[in-house]
């Protein structure tokens, strides 16, 4: 109210922009433990309905492993992660940084 905005625009310019750091953290370090979940996505999951994570796994048997195609699934897994990541250092780094600088 002393910037002369209402509630809402006070919420849009002043509180996200600061919180966006933290926003941009919590974002990458829970969509890597959802993404990743191994355990109940093999339990949960039905033949039909799998992960990728648990795609991955299909490949290994008990007589061999086919590498080629576990090696190109797992890429395809984690690529969507590192370009989310990637698109959200820009917010992590300004965090970081700006509590060191008065």
């Amino acid at each position: 109210m002393i910037d002369g905005c209402n509630r809402t625009s006070a919420l849009w310019k002043i509180v996200l922009p600061l919180a966006a750091p933290g926003i941009a953290a919590t974002a990458v370090l829970s969509s890597l433990l959802v993404w990743n979940e191994f355990f109940f996505a093999l339990i949960l999951s039905g033949k039909h309905t799998q992960t990728l994570p648990v795609l991955v796994n299909t490949f290994v048997s008990e007589k061999s492993i086919d590498w080629g195609t576990m090696s190109s699934a797992g890429l395809i897994t984690v690529l969507p992660l590192i370009i989310f990541g990637l698109l959200a250092q820009r917010h992590l780094v300004r965090g970081l940084t700006m509590g060191s600088v008065k």
